[in-house]
């Protein structure tokens, strides 16, 4: 009777819709770009700093558009005037301030509300992405003539992975550590089958949303020379389908330990491209909505769907037509595909299912 009592005084203060949304999006990280490094002088401090946040926020927009779109499409981002750009911020941050002399240095971080830098892009015709991924284990694995190595000494595709530094992007990576605890969550048979029970523990292990089989092979190039094959795997929520190839060709000089370091660096870069990729948004798709059945155990689970719901840019907004305490019924508004509005959900451990008896669709927390 107390549980009932308390389910529906939630229900009372639950909003009949719910954003999903400006609120929390406009904070999140795919619209924020942290530290931004800047160094200013002018005949004041104040002058100086005024100075330095606007041209930051200059740098910081391009930044963002960048992160957004593909780079076969960076060189028609449009210029967007100060003015507007200063409109487009919802709050900035400082750090590491030094003021004197009339010379202002810090790191500024500067949050964008997204419903002012979409339109940015669309009235320029150019599609992005803002469906952010989980950050997934990278399993650097070296086949050779001389045996095929993950943890093993001597893996040099494994070094090379150290030297990649991280990408302020959609599709975050983590290097293991490559310690004892590494080896024993994961054997190299594993990460080359995708072992579901492996992968889940190196991917625990790091918190993060599964692991990348990342393989490079050298190869014989025409002309003479050794390149590197490198085939990327996906194993994880939204990168089931993820299997391409990269050729990496030698160049003039270049030592092996510089191949690997530069294929390494051009993998990273490749799997950034093909999230984004798999997640563009255009003008010409607009918004859908699709109704959707939440089954529900208590209270808990409806307040954590909700809070998951609120974390996906790609969902606009939420209405709730009925709220019992076995099930909610919603009507999800989105911007993209079916596939993205999955892919996206899977990010924050939400699947969508369309039952066969009825055609409904459910929405279900997953593990």
């Amino acid at each position: 009777m107390l549980f009932r009592t308390l389910f529906f005084a939630a229900l009372w203060l639950t909003p009949m819709g719910f954003a999903g949304s400006e609120a929390v999006a406009q904070t999140s990280r795919v619209f924020t770009v942290e530290d931004l490094p800047v160094d200013q002088r002018a005949a004041t401090e104040v002058a100086a700093k005024d100075a330095a946040i606007a041209e930051g926020r200059q740098r910081a927009l391009a930044l963002l558009l960048q992160r957004l779109t593909l780079p076969e499409d960076w060189s028609r981002l449009p210029s967007v005037p100060a003015a507007e750009s200063e409109r487009m911020i919802r709050n900035i941050s400082f750090s590491d301030e030094k003021i004197g002399g009339g010379r202002y240095l810090a790191n500024i971080t500067y949050r964008f509300r997204p419903s002012d830098v979409r339109p940015v892009l669309t009235g320029a015709g150019i599609p992005y992405s803002e469906t952010a991924s989980r950050p997934m284990v990278v399993l650097p694995i070296l086949e050779s003539p001389a045996g095929t190595k993950l943890w093993d000494e001597g893996n040099l595709w494994f070094d090379a992975w150290r030297t990649v530094e991280p990408m302020d992007g959609l599709a975050p990576l983590v290097v293991p550590l490559g310690d004892l605890s590494d080896v024993s969550a994961i054997g190299l048979q594993q990460a080359l089958a995708g072992e579901p029970e492996a992968i889940g523990r190196i991917a625990g292990k790091y918190r993060a949303g599964g692991a990348l089989a990342v393989v490079a092979r050298p190869t014989p190039v025409p002309g003479g020379g050794t390149g590197l094959t490198v085939t990327v795997t996906g194993y994880g929520r939204g990168w089931e389908t993820t299997s391409f190839v990269e050729t990496v060709s030698p160049v003039a000089g270049e030592s092996p330990e510089d191949l690997y370091a530069r294929s390494a660096k051009l993998a990273a870069t490749a799997v950034e491209r093909y999230w984004k990729q798999a997640n563009l948004i255009s003008a010409a798709q607009g918004e859908r909505r699709i109704a959707v059945t939440v089954p529900l155990s208590d209270l808990r689970a409806w307040l954590s769907v909700q809070q998951k719901l609120s974390k996906l840019v790609i969902v606009r907004r939420t209405d709730i037509k009925e709220l019992t305490i076995t099930a909610a019924e919603l009507e999800i508004f989105y911007t993209g595909g079916l596939a993205q509005l999955r892919r996206g959900l899977s990010q924050q451990n939400l699947g969508l299912a369309q039952q066969p008896e009825d055609g409904r669709w459910l929405l279900e927390a997953v593990r």
